[in-house]
């Protein structure tokens, strides 16, 4: 999974590329790149989550059932995704340019 600097260089450029020109407030800046951050955390979890077979993530919402810590829900995610991206790299490419087109439309 990309590294939360990494995310935040993509979410930078994606606002510059957005507001070309425009002089956003600092604090409305800050306050759209957590939106942001959000949005696309939400979206790499739910392209990972749909890696997941339906008796995967039958355990999976169990294990939110449970109030599992999220070290334990990114340990189960770990184990029983990422055997099966296969080429990982590709993977996030792919989500990270549909978050893209989707936020330049």
């Amino acid at each position: 999974m990309p590294t939360n600097l990494t995310l935040d260089t993509f979410i930078d450029k994606l606002l510059d590329e957005k507001h070309a020109g425009v002089s956003i407030p600092a604090e409305n800046r800050e306050q759209m790149k957590q939106e942001m951050m959000t949005a696309l955390n939400k979206m790499i979890s739910l392209k990972m989550l749909e890696q997941l077979s339906p008796i995967e993530l039958q355990e999976f919402q169990g294990l939110e059932d449970k109030n599992a810590t999220d070290d334990q829900l990114q340990a189960y995610i770990t184990d029983h995704v990422g055997p099966k991206i296969k080429e990982k790299d590709v993977f996030f490419a792919q989500i990270l340019n549909e978050f893209k087109n989707l936020y330049l439309g």
